[in-house]
């Protein structure tokens, strides 16, 4: 599959991978004060550690899109860029698991229908991430190529003067 040149269809994809992880960083602090006001007041309904799962799932989106920063405003080394989309692509399907998480939780609470507005908003954020998931990784596959690291074996190619048959090795 060919790696994407864009982000958002317009976007270069080096200015869409800043853009994308400085969201990912405003988004979690916002959620993180939230999470922290939902955990400290006393009279917003109890879902067991729904709030505390969510507190330390947007403590690592945090620290992962600061690490992924770092590395991207770095100059792109290829090693700690793998790590990077890796660590990503984890921090999203930890985000997949804690709306399936939070739907099960607030059907069994009698919730659900109460909480469907957030329920879907986890889901979007949750399907958005997986396609900026894809753009990161498109991005440190670009990277990847662009610095020279291939994983293929290299073909050289040996003349044999006798016949003028070309052989091939791998």
């Amino acid at each position: 599959m060919t790696p994407m040149n864009k982000c958002c269809v317009c976007i270069p994809i080096r200015a869409g991978v800043m853009t994308i992880l400085l969201l990912s960083i405003f988004g979690g602090i916002y959620s993180l004060i939230q999470n922290v006001q939902i955990i400290t007041n006393p009279y917003i309904i109890d879902l067991g550690s729904t709030g505390l799962i969510a507190l330390v799932l947007n403590s690592l989106t945090i620290l992962v899109c600061g690490f992924g920063l770092i590395v991207v405003g770095n100059g792109d080394p290829v090693q700690p860029l793998k790590i990077f989309s890796v660590l990503f692509i984890f921090i999203i399907v930890l985000h997949f698991a804690y709306a399936i998480y939070l739907v099960v939780v607030t059907s069994s609470n009698g919730l659900f229908d109460y909480l469907m507005f957030f329920v879907i908003i986890h889901f979007i954020e949750a399907i958005l991430g997986g396609y900026f998931a894809k753009v990161i990784a498109d991005y440190a596959t670009i990277i990847k190529h662009e610095k020279g690291y291939t994983s293929s074996p290299r073909r050289t190619e040996e003349s044999n003067m006798t016949n003028n048959q070309v052989v091939t090795s791998y």
